[in-house]
C-alpha cells in the first residue's frame, strides 16, 4: 500500500532500498548511496493506495513485516512447515 503522495500507482513495482537518515534527494532521483544500497532480488508491487491523511502517511510505502526480515535473510517468523492450521515458531 502507498500513500496518497508517493509517486507511484497502484500496478507499479519496486525493488527495496534504504533510505539515508537525514538526506533528501530530489524526487524521482536516486542517490548513490540509495542504489548501494538496495535490494535487489527483491520486488514489492502496488496493490492500493491510501486515502489523504494530512499526515506522514501520506509519503508512506506501507509493506508486510515479515518481507522486511526475509529481505534482510531473517525468515519469516513462521515455521518451515505450515501446512497444519497448528503451526508454532
Amino acid at each position: 500500500m502507498i500513500g496518497a503522495d508517493v509517486r507511484l500507482a497502484v500496478g507499479d513495482e519496486m525493488t527495496p532500498s534504504h533510505g539515508i537518515a537525514g538526506r533528501h534527494p530530489l524526487l524521482g532521483v536516486e542517490s548513490a548511496d540509495e542504489r548501494l544500497h538496495r535490494h535487489e532480488g527483491f520486488r514489492y508491487h502496488v496493490v492500493g493506495r491510501l486515502p489523504r491523511q494530512g499526515s506522514p502517511w501520506d509519503r508512506a510505502i506501507l509493506v508486510p513485516i515479515e518481507s522486511v526480515w526475509e529481505t534482510h535473510g531473517l525468515g519469516t517468523g513462521h515455521a518451515s512447515d505450515c501446512s497444519t492450521a497448528r503451526c508454532t515458531v
